[in-house]
């Protein structure tokens, strides 16, 4: 017991960070176009939230130590509740609840593009994801109190497994109460962060990540953004593409795995990850001056710790590398204070699927999990449902935890949970197959250097996609997750049908060409700021090459826009056919200007009629240039 309480009050240190880095940086002199020099302010905000919220990050949801889980239904709405209350026979074991806060942090960095000030907002949540039904909310509000353009705020979720639930998944419920303080969190982050702002040189490097902590083929780059005065680091950000997976509170404190205390372990504390924890360590570093640190999710789809790797080894390796890029002065970049952004809608389908083939994905996926278990001959029997079993959408599969105590404590989950929690994701998504949905995708570039942001839990072999296709050069290059929006996991064909969960349920409810048509869309947003940023440059550098941009949204319903660069005043000839090659529509025969243009098409061929749902391409040719790309209109 005296151990537990020592180490308690090495946790308490960590709870004055939503103190201490509550504050933004001080105002300093105005930053001038191309001198280098940005205005920077960063601050934290704790998301209230108490024991009570169960957490989610695995099929089931879970309690903090201490407390279990309990359900209730309403009579009168037949609304499912359900809220974790302490269990005194646990209680007395005096368990640690959390190993650190659950923040909000936001940076406002503001540079110019081309003469005129602009203004950036960078949020991370520690949540495992949130939709845009929330973060919209967020954006809206920070554009509506700030000032910053909607298209110009990104937020984007740590995917940490120890917070409460701010979107449904699996066999966990969206806690509003949480969402909406994580909104209210995120927005005044960025108010405090706006409010003082410090003159700051950026400095960029991308630490490579050289000890192989992930498993499989994953993204390896570790960038780190850092804003200086002299030689004080105000704020800094850095971007990493591993799970962000909870980690026990005594390894952190003690780096020791032998306590005898069974039961404390990481899936019962509350945790912001152990990327978390690293930024929670950084901001607490008197060395460093106590900065603020921001950490965004890269594209870490089913990427995990090796095996081999224990996580506080992990902490303190990224920690060190983080200290020692700091240090870094010949490798580090120094970025100009230009800014650009682009954000535009990304439409997607949610998948279809067949009963009898999703069944023999989730009976092959559970003779892998659980080899022995009778649950494998799905007996429906077997389980139980808890809430309203005629309406899918308030029920839930049995997740309630029992325990005995011989000779210490042993847990009991309920049988065939999951099977059962699969099944009735199944019934959750039927009413909404096939339907279109909108998300965002949406580039950032700081300098030279390009931040991608993707809504999907992106897996690596998209990010690898869309580095090697940028035409800021892979190196200069960087893919978020779970940003702006939750669209589901987001594997390619590579990865097989069922694995993990994969194309099963809610964890992945978006089509199966989904991450393809992501990559595509990305490329055509880069591929637009490129030409964007290049049509500013001054007299004297290479002139603007014609060139037809990717339509968005793409596929789209009913219109979509098409953008094209012209190099010279001449004739644009711009149109629309069919799979057999039949002319559909022409949509520009005129001359035009020096510039990027851009037209909507509507749907409709050139007699006024709405055409069918199907592939059409667009072919546009200005002077001897020539190009052609295909879209989907999906009705």
């Amino acid at each position: 017991m005296k151990k537990v309480q020592s180490q308690i009050y090495v946790l308490m240190f960590r709870v004055f960070i939503c103190i201490t880095m509550s504050f933004s940086l001080p105002f300093n002199t105005i930053a001038q176009p191309n001198s280098g020099k940005f205005k920077v302010g960063a601050a934290v905000q704790c998301i209230q939230l108490d024991d009570s919220m169960p957490l989610t990050g695995g099929v089931a949801q879970r309690c903090v130590n201490g407390w279990l889980l309990k359900y209730t239904v309403d009579s009168e709405t037949n609304e499912v509740a359900l809220k974790c209350a302490p269990e005194p026979k646990l209680g007395e074991y005096g368990w640690p609840t959390e190993n650190g806060k659950i923040n909000a942090t936001a940076i406002v960095i503001q540079g110019y593009t081309g003469d005129q000030e602009t203004k950036l907002c960078i949020v991370a949540v520690d949540v495992l994801f949130i939709g845009r039904e929330y973060l919209d909310i967020a954006a809206q509000r920070i554009e509506d109190e700030v000032g910053i353009p909607f298209d110009n705020i990104l937020i984007n979720a740590s995917h940490t497994h120890g917070a409460p639930c701010a979107r449904d998944v699996h066999n966990s419920i969206l806690n509003e109460e949480f969402a909406e303080n994580a909104v209210d969190a995120i927005v005044n982050a960025a108010i405090l962060a706006n409010a003082h702002q410090k003159e700051v040189d950026a400095l960029f490097v991308d630490n490579l990540d050289d000890e192989e902590i992930g498993g499989g083929d994953y993204i390896r780059d570790l960038p780190l953004f850092r804003f200086m005065s002299n030689t004080e680091v105000y704020s800094m950000f850095f971007i990493h593409s591993i799970h962000n997976n909870n980690t026990s509170y005594y390894n952190i404190v003690n780096q020791d795995t032998s306590l005898d205390v069974k039961y404390s372990n990481a899936n019962n504390l509350r945790s912001p990850g152990f990327y978390g924890l690293v930024t929670q360590d950084l901001m607490l570093d008197p060395q460093l001056g106590k900065p603020i640190v921001v950490y965004l999710s890269g594209a870490a789809g089913g990427v995990y710790l090796k095996g081999d790797r224990k996580t506080v080894n992990v902490i303190l390796m990224l920690e060190k590398k983080i200290k020692d890029a700091l240090k870094d002065t010949l490798s580090s970049q120094r970025l100009s204070n230009e800014i650009a952004v682009i954000k535009r809608p990304f439409n997607y389908k949610i998948r279809e699927f067949d009963e009898e083939q999703e069944e023999t994905w989730l009976h092959e996926a559970m003779l892998q999990a659980y080899p022995n278990d009778t649950c494998n001959n799905y007996p429906r029997e077997e389980y139980e449902l808890l809430g309203i079993p005629n309406d899918p959408s308030k029920v839930l599969c049995n997740d309630l935890l029992t325990f005995e105590q011989v000779g210490g404590l042993k847990f009991v989950k309920p049988r065939c949970f999951e099977p059962c929690v699969f099944r009735i994701s199944r019934e959750r998504l039927r009413p909404l197959r096939g339907t279109i949905q909108e998300s965002w995708l949406q580039a950032i570039k700081i300098g030279d250097i390009c931040i991608v942001a993707t809504p999907g839990e992106t897996f690596p072999q998209f990010a690898k996609q869309i580095k090697d296709g940028s035409p800021f050069g892979a190196e200069n290059t960087f893919v978020l997750a779970l940003t702006n929006d939750h669209i589901g996991y987001l594997p390619d064909e590579s990865v097989e049908l069922g694995t993990y969960w994969t194309w099963m349920g809610t964890h992945s409810f978006a089509d199966f060409q989904t991450g393809e048509e992501m990559v595509q869309a990305t490329l055509s947003i880069l591929d637009e700021l490129a030409l964007s940023t290049a049509v500013k440059e001054p007299v004297g550098k290479p002139p603007l090459a014609p060139h037809l941009i990717q339509n968005y949204p793409n596929p789209f319903n009913p219109s979509t826009t098409i953008e094209y660069a012209v190099e010279k005043t001449g004739r644009v000839r711009l149109e629309i056919y069919d799979t057999l090659g039949k002319l559909v529509r022409t949509l520009v025969d005129e001359e035009k200007g020096i510039g990027i243009h851009s037209v909507v098409w509507d749907g409709k061929a050139d007699d006024n009629k709405t055409v069918s749902s199907g592939t059409y391409f667009y072919s546009i040719r200005i002077g001897n240039f020539v190009s052609e790309k295909k879209m989907l209109l999906l009705r």
